[in-house]
């Protein structure tokens, strides 16, 4: 339950207090999270020193209130008694006079109907039917100002702020009960239906996180599976939904708007992945546990992918049996209050795949070729259901006689899902071939390129590449001043992405 507004909040401290409290926190855990002690914080609500401005904007934002409410008392009707903001009307949106009047019924219910009318200056029938929609009024400003004042705003903004949180909570537990229908069909096809499901809820680690745009909640649902045929058989799927609990997740036409984005989304999502145990895993317990990121917003879809791409290429640097640990899948889905489907799932990126391509490049380059720690950024293809991940890599050591420094772009192109056909389509090829033509220099300014590379796990894919490339040379033919233009490089690896099984090379 939310803490009641009372007299306290007549003073900054007691307002400070009631922020803390309504937010469920303890004096040490509220102290710490502002980078104050315990002490202090108490002497602050005790009203024994004031707050500084920075401190006090601090204590609006952790606890979730508005600063002007916390400086001066001033704009508290703004929010509801949990701290939210409600919505406010627009300048130009003209009041809903019925729906105060019913309002007002709820708090003086004796004034209703002849009070009202009389006030109102109208027969008492005729208001009846004007409540019921069957006559419309044109009501004087004066009386419906005084009946205004028969009601305590403050009291009713706040009630009103409860409702609002009742069906925020009702549809939120309505859209939940939906992902868990959309979970199930997924787990349908899984090995064809060979599995009967039981699901259990929550974790320990559950919670909300803050996120540079937004704060997100993220919920556990883990579903164990017995084969049919095989009842000791089992299998479990770690199902982590995140959704927006406030704020939006920021679009962006392209890239990380800055590093310190990029680090806070990878500390949540290293948070969330299961803790590696020391020692080399079995194949078989690595089948046996699967993790799948659940998602109804895109943006945080996509920012997770690239986190995990991130995290695989920094295990890969520091050790095979880190590598080789697996991540996460992701789920996309389209939901509503009634119902969701799946839009698009994502395999993870296959391990051994940046090394395998790395050590390729270095012997191509003739010099040992470092991992570029910028953020992957994902690209998609989604009529071959498919996607591509952009990464690169650089000159271990900067060699100071070069004017320009070398850079190898590096596209990991694989399919969604490992059971999906890939057929392809005319705007599926018109999109490869315009990605194969764009231009290297928009992503990589500053850098000389060598070659381009795309590396593929997925034998058809491979083809689909390596032919959209060819068409693309015997329509362009050879180019003007062909031997400074990029080579493309298109390799295929083995079936554990630790070999290049072919490759094919084109100037385009």
């Amino acid at each position: 339950m939310s803490v009641a507004l009372n007299g306290d909040a007549l003073t900054v401290g007691g307002r400070i207090r009631w922020v803390r409290q309504n937010a469920k926190s303890n004096i040490k855990n509220f102290a710490q999270e502002l980078g104050i002690s315990a002490n202090y914080l108490s002497i602050l609500e005790h009203g024994r020193r004031p707050p500084s401005d920075q401190l006090l904007r601090k204590i609006a934002e952790v606890g979730g209130a508005s600063y002007q409410w916390l400086k001066d008392g001033e704009d508290a009707a703004k929010e509801d008694d949990a701290g939210n903001t409600l919505p406010q009307a627009q300048p130009d949106q003209t009041p809903d006079i019925r729906l105060f009047l019913r309002v007002l019924q709820c708090y003086q219910p004796k004034i209703f109907p002849e009070t009202v009318s009389y006030i109102l200056n109208v027969e008492t029938d005729t208001f009846i039917k004007f409540m019921d929609r069957e006559v419309e009024l044109d009501l004087e400003q004066e009386g419906i100002q005084m009946l205004a004042k028969r009601l305590d705003p403050d009291k009713v903004v706040r009630e009103m702020g409860a409702v609002g949180r009742l069906l925020t909570e009702v549809n939120t537990v309505n859209s939940t009960e939906v992902v868990k229908k959309a979970i199930k069909d997924y787990l349908e096809q899984f090995e064809d239906g060979a599995y009967t499901w039981e699901v259990s809820e929550g974790a320990d680690e559950d919670g909300e996180y803050r996120l540079p745009d937004c704060t997100v909640e993220i919920n556990t649902l883990t579903y164990m599976g017995r084969r049919k045929e095989a009842q000791d058989e089992t299998t479990v799927f770690r199902f982590q939904y995140v959704k927006e609990k406030k704020g939006t997740a920021a679009n962006r036409l392209f890239g990380w708007s800055s590093k310190g984005d990029f680090s806070r989304y990878m500390e949540v999502v290293n948070q969330r992945l299961p803790r590696l145990k020391p020692g080399r895993k079995s194949k078989a317990s690595e089948s046996d546990k699967r993790e799948v990121f659940v998602f109804s917003n895109k943006v945080l879809y996509e920012r997770f992918a690239e986190c995990l791409v991130s995290i695989q290429r920094d295990r890969e640097s520091r050790s095979a049996g880190l590598a080789a640990a697996g991540l996460p899948s992701l789920l996309l889905l389209n939901v509503t209050q009634e119902s969701s489907s799946i839009v698009r799932g994502m395999q993870p990126l296959p391990p051994f795949a940046i090394t395998t391509a790395r050590k390729y490049l270095s012997d191509f380059d003739g010099d040992k070729l470092a991992n570029n720690l910028l953020p992957p950024q994902l690209g998609e293809y989604p009529e071959l259901h498919a996607h591509e991940y952009f990464l690169s890599f650089v000159h271990g050591i900067v060699e100071k006689d070069r004017d320009v420094p070398v850079l190898y772009p590096l596209y990991i192109v694989d399919k969604d899902q490992p059971n999906v056909t890939v057929e392809l389509t005319q705007e599926s090829r018109n999109k490869i071939v315009s990605n194969l033509q764009a231009p290297v220099e928009q992503r990589v300014l500053g850098f000389s390129v060598p070659a381009v590379t795309y590396v593929f796990r997925d034998k058809a894919l491979y083809q689909i590449f390596v032919d959209c490339a060819k068409t693309l040379r015997e329509e362009t033919g050879p180019a003007e001043g062909a031997s400074t233009r990029h080579q493309h490089i298109f390799l295929l690896l083995d079936e554990d992405c630790q070999a290049v099984a072919d490759n094919t090379t084109f100037q385009l």
